[in-house]
């Protein structure tokens, strides 16, 4: 997650981390203005990044990162 503040993602980090998966992890770092350029958002926004470095999503939407994922998992 990139923002300034964890009150953007704290409910989202909370629910992540009870799914007590050892290959969710949630990191939160500060939306400086380089991030600003390369992602081109000047608001909160969450990325998924698969294990290779790729990254599989991005949005501003905390929920439909959760959807998202939730997806990715469910057989």
């Amino acid at each position: 997650m990139f923002s300034n503040t964890l009150s953007d993602f704290g409910a989202l980090k909370t629910e992540l981390e009870s799914w007590n998966t050892e290959w969710v992890v949630f990191n939160l770092l500060p939306l400086n203005p380089q991030l600003v350029e390369v992602f081109g958002a000047n608001q909160s926004f969450s990325v998924l990044l698969r294990p290779d470095n790729y990254i599989a999503y991005v949005s501003s939407a905390p929920d439909r990162v959760k959807i998202y994922f939730k997806e990715l998992i469910t057989p």
